[in-house]
């Protein structure tokens, strides 16, 4: 049994479960951070302000000093509450409200808030339920009686207190509700982008339970029942589900065509095994009348018949397979060595096409396949010309050309592709010796495909007769 791929037991099973999921994770990371940092940093900027306005008024306070005798109370504007002490820390003056017996901070905070530390103050100590952030700015010893003393300025932090608490409530309420939110817009869009592959998993579970098509079934129904939905937008999924059509068809064309190259192979196997049952059988019933030697020419001619069928089908399914051998072939010295391999009904003759040098026609190839293609397209013209059969060699356009050329009854235009099918055989009338199991030409072709090539039946120039063109690429530059 293949081992597992490790997962946690509480993952969500569902894709979309899991983009949602992740959807709201990341963004509920980002909130709770944003949530945890926006207060404190707007915090500190309010702090940094009120720091700000505090200098400014120690400032004002310590240019007075610098002019002469301080005023008592000190002419200070705003809710701060400000002191000036001496070098002694005695108090000299203090803004109205404030302390005139006793310093704001004393001590050790006295010397943290000198050093340019602001300390807090606990709003008791001025009679104020909220709390102070002191800041000191040290006098020079110009400033009179004041001199090396020292401006103490005590600000109130509610205000931004309270600016901080509103911004944690918020950020209490609202991350819940935001996340709430994109979980369930994330629930949406992912349910929404993955319908089609949903569409797609339906489709494909309809097909696996789907009858097989029966041969001879009307193609009408076939494409809605052997294919997949593909959905209207032009994303990848779309395109992902052309390509499995794509896929599906040609699958579906290799199937269509195995089975009805296997029943008629089957059928055209059934004949001459046929006739030879029946020929054995009646000699047997009757051995004392038969001719001995003619029953057993009889049937060596329906074996032959059957080995050159099976023989054509080995070919066949050869060709079938991908790749191959790639042999530089000159096919103007291929077709003369066919031509002159055996004695055709005909005579045969080999020529130039064009200007070019039949020599000059070499393709890439494989030889044995080739030799085979040109031999059958050879027996077809000889078996149905009436006086001659031309193979013309050359080169067009980069490509080699080989026409093969009969003045026989010619192949009428309606059949000039049909007669490439499989057990194809256009005159139903004759007999199976000259007519043979209708797998030559579909052989060439899937010869000359095989090999990048082209093989068609064309209107011959004359009108009379039959044209078979194969277009092979040259083995190097045109």
């Amino acid at each position: 049994m293949a081992e597992r791929r490790w997962a946690p037991r509480w993952a969500p099973v569902s894709v979309r479960a899991r983009l949602a999921l992740a959807a709201t994770a990341v963004l509920g990371l980002a909130l709770v951070l944003a949530a945890v940092a926006v207060p404190v940093v707007v915090r500190t900027a309010l702090l940094t302000s009120l720091d700000e306005a505090a200098g400014q008024r120690a400032r004002e306070v310590a240019a007075l000093a610098d002019a002469g005798p301080l005023p008592d109370p000190l002419p200070v504007t705003g809710a701060a509450v400000v002191q000036v002490l001496d070098a002694q820390r005695r108090v000299l003056a203090s803004s109205p409200g404030g302390d005139r017996l006793s310093p704001l901070v004393d001590g050790q905070a006295l010397r943290t808030a000198r050093a340019g530390e602001p300390v807090a103050l606990d709003g008791g100590r001025l009679g104020s339920a909220e709390g102070f952030r002191v800041l000191a700015l040290p006098l020079r010893a110009g400033a009179g009686s004041a001199a090396g003393g020292t401006v103490l300025v005590a600000t109130s932090v509610a205000e931004v207190e309270r600016s901080t608490g509103v911004l944690r409530a918020a950020a209490g309420v609202g991350v819940p509700l935001l996340l709430a939110s994109v979980a369930l817009l994330a629930w949406a869009v992912a349910g929404s982008a993955l319908a089609p592959v949903e569409a797609l998993r339906r489709g494909a579970e309809a097909l696996a339970l789907a009858p097989a098509p029966r041969r001879g079934t009307g193609a009408g129904a076939a494409p809605a029942a052997r294919s997949l939905p593909v959905p209207g937008s032009r994303d990848e999924i779309a395109r992902l589900a052309e390509t499995l059509n794509d896929v599906l068809g040609r699958m579906h064309a290799a199937g269509d065509r195995q089975r009805e190259f296997t029943g008629d192979a089957a059928h055209e196997l059934r004949s001459p095994l046929g006739s030879l049952r029946t020929q054995l059988e009646v000699a047997l019933a009757r051995p004392d009348d038969q001719d001995w030697p003619q029953v057993a020419r009889d049937c060596l001619t329906d074996v032959e018949r059957t080995a050159v069928l099976v023989e054509d089908l080995l070919v066949l399914a050869r060709l079938e397979q991908p790749g191959g051998r790639q042999d530089t072939v000159d096919l103007a010295e291929l077709c003369a060595a066919v031509a002159a391999s055996a004695a055709w009904r005909v005579p045969v003759r080999v020529a130039s096409s064009g200007p070019e040098a039949p020599g000059g026609a070499v393709v890439l190839g494989d030889a044995r396949s080739l030799r085979r293609a040109v031999a059958n397209l050879l027996a077809n013209a000889a078996r149905h010309a009436d006086s001659a059969v031309e193979l013309r060699v050359g080169r067009e356009g980069g490509e080699a050309v080989l026409d093969v050329v009969d003045d026989g009854p010619g192949i009428a235009a309606a059949d000039r592709e049909r007669v490439f099918g499989r057990f194809t055989r256009l005159d139903d009338a004759r007999d199976r010796d000259a007519g043979g199991a209708g797998l030559g030409l579909a052989i060439a072709r899937a010869a000359v495909e095989r090999d990048g090539g082209t093989l068609a039946a064309l209107e011959p120039p004359t009108g009379r007769g039959a044209l078979l063109r194969a277009r092979l690429p040259l083995a190097g530059p045109g």
